[in-house]
C-alpha cells in the first residue's frame, strides 16, 4: 500500500508538472464581448473555446451535471486549472448560457468561480510579495493568465445577471408553461434553492475588488496592466452603482468604491473612471451623493484627492450655455451635477476650494439649479475647517498645504452670498437663505455680518415667492435659536448694558491733550464720519471676538442678560476687552431691535392667503415670544385669530402655538396659568374670542383637563384676595373660556369662589371693580348651560339648579340692583352676564327675572313722577322726574331679560317644533 501510495503521488506530481507547462504555453486575450472568444485567434498559443456546446438546448439534468463536473474540477485542482482546454470550454459555455441554467446550477457556478478567483488573488499576492524563484516567470505568467480568465468570466456572468435582474424588475412575472393545464396539483412545490442576485452580487464584487489589491505592475511587467482588463472592473462597479438596491448593501457599495478608487488612483485609469462617473451622474438622480462619497473614500484610502479634483474639473469645464440648454430640455442632469458639487464640498472642502475657480463662473450662468447648488457650496466652504485654515487630513487629502488663499477667500464668499439673495430665481434666493441658516446653526456667521444677514432675512419676508418667504422666516428662527448674545433679547437690557460699558470705556480713556481737544471739536462737526469710524472699529473688534478672544460676547458667561450692574462681568483685558464688549453689545442691541421690527411684518403675513405663510409666521412669533423680543406679545395675540381660518393646518398651528407657549413650554402649572391670564388681560374683544376658541379645542383634546393642574392654578389665582384684581379677573376670564366646552370646571364648590369674587367686586362704589365682577358673573353663567332648558349634551338637564339661598344669588343681586355700586358704563357688561347666570342657575328664572325688571322699573319711574300738587303742568310734565341713568338701565335690563327669556322658552319647546 505504501508503494502504491508513493507511485500515485509521483504520477500526480508528474501530471501536475505536465499540466502546468501546458497551461503556461496558453495565453488569454480579453474580448470585448464574450462570444468573441469563439472566433479563432490569429496568433498561436491563445486560449479560446474549441468544444462549444449549447447548454440552453440541454435538459435540466444534463445542464446540472455539466455544472457539477465543472465545479468539481475547479475545486479539486489548482486555481490555474481554468487554463486547461477542457475546463475552460465547459466554463465558457456555462457562463455564456448562464441565463438558461437552473437556480442551483447558477449558485454553484458563481460560488466556484468566486472561490477560485479569491484563492488565486491571494496566491498571486503572496508570490509577488515573496519574490519568484528560478521558475518564477512561468508561475507569474500562469497566475496572470488565469487571473485574466477568471475576471473575464465573472465579469460577463455579473453583466448577464444584472441584465436579468433589470428585466425581471421591469416586466411582470411570467406564467410557468409547465404548470399550465395541471388540474391535479393545487400548489407548486417550493424550489430547493432560489437565485438571488442581490445576495450573490455582494460576493462577486468583493472578490473582484480583491483582484485589484494584487501588485498588477509586477504581475503584468514589463507591460502595464491592459486597459481592457481594468475597464472590466470599472464597468462592473458602475453597473452596481446604477442599481439603488445594490447601493443599500454596505458590502456592495464599499467594493464598488474600492474598485473605482483603485482603478483611478492606483492603476492609471483616472480619465476613464472620471468619464464613467460623470456619465452616471447625468443619468441617475440617486447617484450624486454616492459618487461624492466614492471620491471621498478613494481620497481617504489612497491619500490622494485626484479623483475628486478630476470630477470637479470635468463638471466645471462645461460651458454654462450647455447647462442652460440642459436646464431647458432635461433638468435632471444639471440638478444632479449641482447636488454632487454640494455633497463633495461638504465632504472634501479643501479640494473643492482648490478648484472653486472652475465653479464660480457658473454663478453667472442661467441654470438656476446649478446656481443654487453653488450657493450651498460656498456655505459649506465657509462652515468647514478649511476656511479657518485647519484641515483634517484623514477626511480631505490634497497635494497642497497652502491655507492662506482659503482665509483670503472667506470674505469674498460672504459677499457673494449677500449678493445672491437678490437672484432672479426664487429657488436660488431660497437656497441662499437656507445656506445662511445653515451657517448660523454652525456658528459660522461673523459678528460683522450678523446684522446684515438679519436685515436680508427681514427684507425677504416681503418676497413675491412663498418658498423664499418661508426660507426667510426659517433663517430668522435659526438666528434666534443660535444667537451668540443672550438667551433672551429685550432691547432695554442691552441698551442699559451698552450705556454702562460705554461709560466705563470713556472713563478708561487716557487724558486728552490740547491738540486732541481741537480734533474733538472738529470731529463734533462731522458726526456721521465719527459713527462710521466707530462702526469700522466695532467690526474689527467683532472679528477679534470671533477669532477666539476670551472676552467675546459669544461666551455664555459674558452674555448681557439684564442691565444689572451687579451681574456685569469684570473684564481683565483692559481697554481692548471693554471695547470688544461695547462692539458686541452694539451688535446685540441692533439685532434685538431688528427682531422687534420684524413683528409687524409677521403680523401682516398672518393674513396671507398662502397657508405656509401663516403657519411659518405663527411659528416665528412663538420663537420671538420665547426670546422676549419687544412686541412679540402683541404678535402672539394677533396670531390667535388664525383659529378661525378655513384651512385646518392653519387652525392647528394656532392651537399648537398656544400649547407650546403656555402649556408645554411653561415651567409649572402656576406659570402656565399666569401666562394665559396675562394674554386674556391684554387682549381686545376679537382676540378674546379667538383665545376662547383655542382653549375650547385644547380642552376638547384633553390638553387642559377639567381637574388638571392648570385649572387648579387658575382657581387659586382667582380666589387669592391678596393678588391684584386685574389678575384675578383675567384668571376668571380664562376659566369661563375653558368652561364653555366643559362646564364641570365651574361646578361644585368652585361656584362659591366665583360668587365670592363677584360679591367682593360690588361692595362699595369706591372699591368696586367692573372687570372682576363681569368675569365672575361670566364664570357663573357657564356653570349650567341652558339652565332648566339645557340640552342633553350639556349639564342643564343633568345638574340640579342651585338653591334659592345660594351665595351666588346674593352676589348677583348686588349687580342686578338699581342701587348697584358698579359705576357708569362698567355696569352694563356685568348686568348682561349676571342675567345670563341667573337664567342658568336659578330654579325659577322667570319669577326672579320679573322681580328684577320691577325693581328697575320702580327706580326708573318713581311714584313722584306720576303726578302731584307741586309737579309742573304741561306735555312734558310726566317725564320731568325720570332719571336718564335709571331709565337706561331699566331699558337694558328689560331688553336683556326679554332676549334671555325667549331663548329659555325656545329651549323648553318639544323636539317636534318650537312653542308659540
Amino acid at each position: 500500500d505504501i508503494e502504491l501510495h508513493f507511485a500515485a503521488a509521483h504520477a500526480q506530481a508528474h501530471t501536475s508538472r505536465v499540466y502546468r507547462h501546458r497551461i503556461v504555453a496558453m495565453e488569454f486575450d480579453i474580448p470585448l464581448a464574450l462570444t468573441d472568444l469563439e472566433t479563432a485567434p490569429a496568433r498561436d498559443g491563445a486560449l479560446f473555446p474549441r468544444d462549444v456546446q449549447d447548454v440552453r438546448s440541454m435538459r435540466d439534468a444534463e445542464a446540472n451535471e455539466l455544472v457539477e463536473r465543472l465545479t468539481h474540477d475547479l475545486c479539486d485542482n489548482d486555481p490555474t486549472c481554468i487554463m486547461e482546454q477542457d475546463i475552460f470550454d465547459r466554463a465558457y459555455v456555462c457562463v455564456r448560457d448562464f441565463h438558461g441554467l437552473s437556480a442551483v446550477a447558477r449558485i454553484r457556478l458563481c460560488d466556484a468561480l468566486c472561490s477560485n478567483l479569491s484563492v488565486l488573488s491571494s496566491a498571486a499576492h503572496t508570490m509577488l510579495a515573496a519574490g519568484a524563484g528560478a521558475d518564477g516567470a512561468d508561475a507569474v505568467a500562469s497566475h496572470r493568465e488565469a487571473l485574466k480568465c477568471y475576471s473575464t468570466l465573472i465579469y460577463h456572468l455579473a453583466k448577464g445577471a444584472e441584465a436579468d435582474a433589470a428585466n425581471a424588475g421591469a416586466a411582470p412575472p411570467a406564467e410557468d408553461p409547465k404548470a399550465k393545464g395541471k388540474k391535479g396539483s393545487k400548489s407548486k412545490a417550493a424550489p430547493l434553492a432560489e437565485w438571488k442576485w442581490d445576495e450573490q452580487r455582494e460576493r462577486v464584487l468583493h472578490v473582484m475588488s480583491g483582484v485589484l489589491d494584487v501588485d498588477l505592475w509586477n504581475l503584468f511587467r514589463p507591460r502595464q496592466p491592459p486597459e481592457a482588463f481594468l475597464t472590466m472592473f470599472t464597468s462592473l462597479a458602475c453597473a452596481a452603482m446604477e442599481s439603488q438596491t445594490a447601493l443599500r448593501s454596505k458590502v456592495t457599495k464599499a467594493a464598488s468604491f474600492d474598485m473605482l478608487g483603485a482603478c483611478a488612483l492606483k492603476w492609471g485609469q483616472l480619465e476613464n473612471v472620471t468619464t464613467s462617473l460623470v456619465h452616471l451622474l447625468n443619468k441617475h438622480e440617486h447617484l450624486p451623493g454616492p459618487i461624492a462619497e466614492c471620491a471621498a473614500a478613494a481620497a481617504d484610502r489612497h491619500e490622494n484627492a485626484r479623483l475628486a479634483a478630476s470630477l470637479l474639473r470635468e463638471v466645471g469645464n462645461v460651458d454654462p450655455a450647455e447647462y442652460k440648454r440642459q436646464q431647458l430640455s432635461d433638468a435632471v442632469g444639471v440638478r444632479c451635477v449641482g447636488v454632487f458639487i454640494s455633497e463633495l464640498a461638504e465632504r472634501m472642502p479643501k479640494t473643492t476650494m482648490t478648484n472653486i475657480s472652475l465653479l464660480l463662473p457658473h454663478l453667472d450662468g442661467e441654470a438656476y439649479s446649478l446656481r443654487s447648488s453653488l450657493v450651498t457650496v460656498l456655505g459649506h466652504l465657509v462652515c468647514s475647517d478649511a476656511s479657518s485654515g485647519a484641515l483634517d487630513r484623514d477626511q480631505d487629502r490634497t497635494t497642497s498645504d497652502a491655507n492662506a488663499p482659503l482665509l483670503r477667500a472667506k470674505q469674498g464668499f460672504l459677499d457673494l452670498l449677500v449678493d445672491r439673495v437678490h437672484d432672479v430665481s426664487a429657488f436660488t434666493r431660497a437656497r441662499v437663505l437656507q445656506t445662511w441658516a445653515l451657517m448660523a446653526e454652525k456658528k459660522a456667521i461673523p459678528l460683522s455680518h450678523w446684522l446684515v444677514v438679519a436685515d436680508l432675512g427681514i427684507g425677504r419676508l416681503g418676497d413675491k415667492a412663498a418658498l423664499v418667504r418661508k426660507a426667510a422666516m426659517n433663517l430668522l428662527a435659526t438666528m434666534l435659536g443660535f444667537n451668540p448674545f443672550a438667551p433672551t433679547l429685550p432691547s432695554a437690557a442691552f441698551a442699559d448694558s451698552l450705556a454702562e460699558y460705554e461709560a466705563k470705556l470713556k472713563a478708561m480713556a487716557p487724558p486728552k491733550t490740547t491738540t486732541e481737544d481741537d480734533e474733538d471739536a472738529f470731529e463734533k462737526q462731522m458726526p456721521e464720519t465719527i459713527d462710521e469710524g466707530d462702526e469700522g472699529a466695532d467690526a474689527d473688534a467683532e472679528e477679534g471676538t470671533e477669532e477666539g478672544a476670551e472676552e467675546g460676547a459669544e461666551e455664555p458667561e459674558e452674555r448681557p442678560v439684564a442691565g444689572d450692574s451687579d451681574a456685569a462681568p469684570e473684564l481683565d483685558g483692559g481697554v481692548e476687552a471693554v471695547r470688544t464688549m461695547v462692539a458686541a453689545l452694539k451688535t446685540a442691541l441692533g439685532f434685538a431691535v431688528q427682531m422687534g421690527g420684524a413683528v409687524s411684518v409677521l403680523c401682516c403675513l398672518l393674513a396671507s392667503s398662502t397657508p405656509s405663510d401663516a403657519i411659518e409666521a405663527a411659528g416665528l412669533l412663538v420663537r420671538l415670544k420665547q426670546f422676549g423680543v419687544d412686541g412679540a406679545d402683541e404678535g402672539v395675540r394677533r396670531m390667535l385669530g388664525l383659529v378661525f381660518s378655513r384651512d385646518q393646518s392653519v387652525r392647528d398651528a394656532a392651537v399648537e402655538a398656544v400649547d407650546v407657549l403656555f402649556l408645554v413650554g411653561a415651567e409649572s402649572p402656576v406659570a402656565a396659568a399666569e401666562g394665559l391670564a396675562r394674554v386674556a388681560a391684554a387682549s381686545a374683544l376679537g382676540e378674546l374670542a379667538a383665545l376662547e376658541e383655542v382653549l375650547k379645542l385644547l380642552v376638547s383634546d384633553g390638553r387642559v383637563p377639567a381637574d388638571g393642574a392648570v385649572i387648579k392654578a387658575l382657581w387659586a389665582q382667582a380666589g387669592d384676595r391678596a393678588s391684584h384684581e386685574a389678575s384675578r379677573a383675567a384668571a376668571l376670564t380664562v376659566l369661563s373660556m375653558c368652561a364653555a366646552r366643559t362646564p364641570e370646571i365651574v361646578g361644585g364648590a368652585r361656584l362659591v369662589v366665583a360668587a365670592a369674587a363677584l360679591d367682593g367686586a360690588c361692595q362699595t362704589r369706591k372699591t368696586s371693580n367692573p372687570a372682576l365682577a363681569r368675569a365672575a358673573a361670566a364664570v357663573l353663567a357657564r356653570a349650567r348651560p341652558g339652565g332648566n332648558a339645557g340640552t342633553p349634551e350639556s349639564l342643564g338637564v343633568c345638574a340640579p339648579a342651585c338653591p334659592a339661598d345660594h351665595p351666588a344669588f346674593a352676589a348677583l343681586a348686588r349687580v342686578l340692583s338699581p342701587t348697584s355700586p358698579l359705576p357708569g358704563r362698567g355696569w352694563y357688561p356685568c348686568a348682561e352676564q349676571a342675567i345670563a347666570a341667573l337664567y342658568a342657575l336659578h330654579p325659577d328664572p322667570e319669577g326672579v327675572a320679573a322681580d328684577v325688571v320691577r325693581s328697575f322699573a320702580a327706580a326708573a319711574f318713581p311714584v313722584g313722577a306720576e303726578g302731584g300738587e307741586n309737579q309742573p303742568k304741561g306735555a312734558d310734565a310726566c317725564y320731568s322726574g325720570i332719571d336718564a341713568a335709571h331709565l337706561a338701565r331699566f331699558l337694558f335690563v328689560l331688553g336683556e331679560v326679554g332676549l334671555r327669556h325667549l331663548v329659555h322658552v325656545e329651549g323648553l319647546a318639544p323636539p317636534g317644533g318650537p312653542a308659540r
